[in-house]
């Protein structure tokens, strides 16, 4: 007889097999490591002032380029944005430097570390990013464009230059492949009723931007003052921003010096008010006062006389025109005095102003984070 304990094992091992036993779920698609020969394994940029270049499109790397010959580029650079600024340009000219030719590979598997590696187009290419799961720059280099010793100084920039905030001072020459992609494989564990369960998957690489040729990179050489024909392709550039404390040029022609946070520097101002002035031209003022009140009283004054004199025959006049006689001679004295008040006081005026003199100018500028500042007077 079977006992009760070795009947409820069974019914337990039958309904453990029902519902599948306790199968492993299978591991999910991962990346494997990869180091490969012969190559240097890349890991996040530190700096986000030298981001890589080889997911620029090639008109935008070709217009760097050609930028680049002209002189040291500046640019806008805004951490995810960056616009080369072709009206303006930076003093001095590249050098090219060699170095022992080297292999290196950035290979990208998270979101942080694309925008820490490709910071100007890795909103567009986050999607690619996790979709295939690898984006791998494999990059061959052989030396680098220097720029000269403090080119990152306004002195230094000409044209149209009011918004930049960086100039490239190092550019990365050599050969690059970013693709995107890579083998991944699944591996799965007991299935249904115990029966094995397994799966596979492999994730095409595509290349996103190529350029330059790595057979022409193994002819570099540490002597090469140019790199070799086919291998002098943009991978990556060095940015410093653009030291706004360096002597420049200020509206009014205002000479600013030193940083702009603690300056203080004595202009030389336009002809300041000179000392007097304001007397004198109050004078001439009530001058001109004087002459219109004399002029306008002494048309008053020419219209009366004529009344009184076609009603005083012979200077004569009768005693009713007493009152008219008296306001006659009182407007004509106004006018008078008028007159000569007026003279007078535009005389002195002039007299004023010519024997002014200058002051001292005592004038400043104060350049602060919110602008300049003006201290004195002009």
């Amino acid at each position: 007889m079977i006992s009760r304990s070795t009947l409820l094992a069974a019914v337990g091992a039958i309904a453990l097999v029902a519902c599948g036993g306790a199968a492993v779920p299978p591991e999910r698609a991962r990346s494997p490591e990869w180091t490969p020969r012969d190559q240097e394994k890349g890991h996040v940029a530190k700096s986000p002032l030298r981001p890589l270049i080889v997911e620029w499109p090639s008109p935008d790397r070709a217009a760097l380029e050609a930028q680049s010959k002209a002189g040291v580029v500046a640019v806008r650079f805004l951490g995810r944005e960056m616009e080369v600024l072709r009206q303006c340009h930076g003093g001095g000219a590249y050098r090219y430097v060699a170095v022992t030719p080297k292999r290196d590979v950035v290979s990208l598997t998270s979101r942080d570390e694309l925008y820490a590696t490709l910071p100007v187009h890795a909103i567009e290419l986050e999607a690619k990013l996790k979709s295939s799961g690898r984006l791998t720059a494999d990059m061959f280099v052989v030396g680098s464009w220097d720029a000269p010793e403090g080119s990152a100084t306004r002195a230094r920039l000409s044209g149209d230059c009011a918004r930049a905030t960086h100039v490239i001072t190092g550019i990365t020459a050599g050969a690059f492949a970013f693709t995107s992609g890579g083998s991944s494989a699944v591996s799965g564990g007991i299935g249904l009723l115990g029966a094995s369960a397994g799966a596979g998957r492999e994730s095409a690489e595509e290349v996103l931007s190529k350029d330059g040729e790595r057979d022409a990179c193994t002819r570099a050489t540490g002597a090469d003052a140019s790199p070799p024909e086919g291998c002098s392709a943009y991978l990556r550039v060095e940015l410093a921003p653009v030291d706004r404390g360096s002597p420049e040029a200020a509206p009014g022609g205002v000479a600013l010096v030193g940083t702009p946070r603690a300056t203080v520097v004595v202009t030389e101002p336009g002809p300041p008010p000179r000392v007097g002035t304001a007397l004198g031209n109050t004078s001439i003022v009530l001058g001109s006062v004087g002459l219109v009140t004399g002029l306008s009283t002494g048309m008053t004054a020419w219209i009366m006389g004529a009344s009184l004199k076609s009603s005083c025959p012979d200077r004569t006049c009768p005693n009713e025109k007493e009152g008219s006689v008296r306001s006659y001679r009182t407007v004509a004295k106004i006018s008078t005095y008028g007159f000569v008040a007026g003279a007078l006081l535009i005389g002195g005026g002039i007299a004023i102003n010519a024997t002014a003199s200058d002051p001292a100018p005592k004038t400043a500028v104060r350049v602060g984070p919110s602008g300049l500042t003006l201290d004195g007077r002009f």
